[in-house]
């Protein structure tokens, strides 16, 4: 049975579990050619969404990730852009 963002019911799971940094970062790396500047904040409460994380520990996290210097966050418009610290 697939999970409501199309993915096997298993791995929906692992990835529901598993902490939201760690989705964070993969994104980051996988991303990079697609967003070279950085994802924005958004992209992020929208995916995790899709597989049932709520929004407001997405944004909590990208928070934490950043005073901790592991992101940087620019504003654009209303949204952070987020990239790693290099």
């Amino acid at each position: 049975m697939a999970s409501a963002a199309g993915l096997p019911k298993g791995i929906a799971t692992r990835l529901l579990e598993a902490p939201t940094s760690d989705f964070i970062y993969s994104s980051l790396s996988f991303m990079r050619d697609r967003f070279p500047h950085g994802i924005p904040g958004t992209w992020f409460v929208d995916a995790l969404g899709e597989i049932g994380v709520d929004g407001r520990a997405v944004r909590q996290t990208l928070l934490r990730m950043t005073k901790a210097g592991v992101l940087r966050a620019v504003r654009a418009g209303r949204a952070n852009i987020y990239a790693p610290m290099p």
